[in-house]
């Protein structure tokens, strides 16, 4: 749900008479761990790899280095406004993960929606890797929205999830509302501060 979120972060921003122009002026710390991360998780997108047994053994270690690698880099962005909030939830989703024997855990009902019969039975099954089906009692601990991320890879969102939707909307539309441009390290005002 992060492009989701940047789109109506900006649609926002605008209404607010925001300027798009304004999170160029951010610097954003830590773009590797974020960029890493990134191509983790779409890898497993991609390779499908709770289907495709590659041989490797190593698949949980990478996804929680992935995780790990998203907090550091919210970490190291701390002083921006809201991102604090988007922390919270990629924690949540990564205590999730641990929580459920380093899988994605998805509610019953959520899976039977968001996943063709035969997928949903492979799961039922626990015939696929990294996922795993959980009661519909405890959707906290897992996917419980069915959604199509990207608009195109089946899924489900999490408590976490919807923490960093919001999150992301709330980052987004202030910096685009912003008086003040961070500029690499430092704080400096816009020209048009004092108009």
């Amino acid at each position: 749900m992060v492009l989701e979120g940047l789109i109506i972060g900006i649609l926002i921003g605008y209404i607010r008479k925001g300027e798009l122009n304004r999170l160029g002026d951010v610097s954003i710390k830590g773009k590797a761990f974020i960029i890493t991360s990134l191509l983790i998780q779409m890898s497993f997108l991609l390779l499908n790899t709770g289907l495709l047994d590659l041989k490797f053994n190593y698949y949980e270690i990478i996804l929680i280095l992935s995780y790990i690698f998203v907090l550091i880099a919210l970490i190291m962005n701390w002083k921006i406004k809201y991102i604090p909030v988007v922390f919270i939830g990629a924690l949540l989703n990564l205590i999730s993960f641990i929580y459920n024997g380093f899988n994605i855990g998805i509610t019953s009902n959520t899976a039977e929606i968001a996943f063709s019969s035969e997928i949903f039975q492979l799961l039922a099954q626990g015939d696929i890797k990294l996922f795993k089906i959980i009661q519909d009692s405890k959707f906290y601990l897992g996917g419980f929205i069915p959604w199509n991320r990207m608009l195109v890879f089946p899924s489900a969102v999490s408590i976490g999830d919807i923490v960093i939707f919001i999150g992301i909307i709330l980052v987004v539309q202030n910096l685009m509302i912003s008086k003040s441009r961070f500029s690499r390290n430092t704080v400096t005002f816009s020209k048009d501060l004092f108009r």
